[in-house]
């Protein structure tokens, strides 16, 4: 499988995108307190993009409490925000669904990205009827 630097429109990533990346996902799991199938989630996530394992514990070790924390250019933010989003938005959906608290945080994330509501409430909608469908389709190959 691809890396994500293989398959965004991006240059030269770094294990530090990478890390950056999860660090993000980490502060959204973490608006309502990590629960270990968020942190799974997140792993898989590392796991299917082939980075290395340490990305989560680097990650973790420096945690952010806004998105201006990573230093983002604004190039950056275009390329990337739909993804994050898509990504920060399934891990929330991940344990106890998709609160309000996530809602509001990943609506500032978004803000913070550049993403107007209606763009984010398109990526919330494909989010939504993507892991729907993969419930949908779990229990009926059981």
């Amino acid at each position: 499988m691809k890396s994500i630097f293989e398959n965004y429109p991006i240059q030269n990533g770094t294990y530090e995108d990478a890390v950056k990346y999860v660090r993000v996902l980490h502060y959204v799991a973490a608006i309502d307190g990590v629960h270990k199938d968020e942190v799974k989630g997140i792993k898989s996530l590392i796991e299917a993009h082939n980075w290395s394992s340490k990305c989560y514990e680097d990650a973790v070790r420096e945690p952010i409490s806004s998105i201006d924390d990573l230093g983002l250019s604004s190039e950056v933010k275009k390329i990337f925000a739909p993804y994050l989003l898509r990504d920060a938005v399934a891990i929330a959906f991940i344990e106890g669904g998709y609160s309000q608290d996530e809602k509001n945080q990943i609506s500032k994330i978004a803000n913070e990205l550049e993403v107007n509501s209606e763009q984010l409430n398109m990526i919330e909608n494909a989010v939504e009827h993507q892991i729907s469908a993969i419930r949908k389709w779990s229990k009926a190959v059981q």
